[in-house]
């Protein structure tokens, strides 16, 4: 198991923020809430509370037909989506040495085909959604001696994670 230390300790990779079940519950309603209506009244009490009733089957069924009837107007993925087009409307600049631009590292910075304006359009994406997270380059671990050109040849490249 990969290790990482920090002011002297070492923690296993996986090990999370004591924040983080905090504020995965907050991401998955922000998510849910952004896919719309559909999801929302599929994870019923969730969101839509039922009223109570003397008739376990009375309230049942006075659920469904609120839960028909209650519209869910999508305001929240309305400006989710200006947002993201608002940022991503025109093509980014990208400002590096001509060799770099033509090299085709930008073409798969992820390592699953994404081109760089793909992969921080996906990453902007889940930003809006969850007003958290973070890019992480990783370069995977090369044989000691190992020429870059060797590296690249065996598919060793460093590529981004989001």
């Amino acid at each position: 198991m990969a290790l990482f230390k920090k002011k002297g300790k070492t923690f296993p990779v996986m090990t999370t923020y004591p924040e983080y079940p905090r504020f995965a519950k907050r991401w998955s309603v922000c998510r849910e809430v952004i896919e719309g209506e559909d999801i929302v009244k599929e994870k019923g009490e969730k969101y839509l509370p039922m009223a109570s009733h003397k008739s376990k089957e009375i309230q049942k069924m006075r659920y469904e037909a609120f839960k028909m009837r209650t519209p869910f107007i999508p305001f929240t993925y309305m400006a989710y989506q200006v947002q993201h087009a608002m940022v991503f409307r025109r093509t980014p600049t990208l400002v590096c040495p001509d060799d770099f631009l033509n090299s085709g590292r930008l073409d798969n910075v992820d390592g699953k085909g994404n081109s760089l304006y793909q992969f921080c359009s996906s990453s902007f994406d889940d930003l809006l959604k969850t007003g958290f997270g973070g890019v992480l380059l990783d370069m995977p671990e090369a044989k000691p001696g190992m020429s870059v050109y060797e590296a690249e040849k065996e598919g060793i490249k460093p590529y981004l994670t989001y």
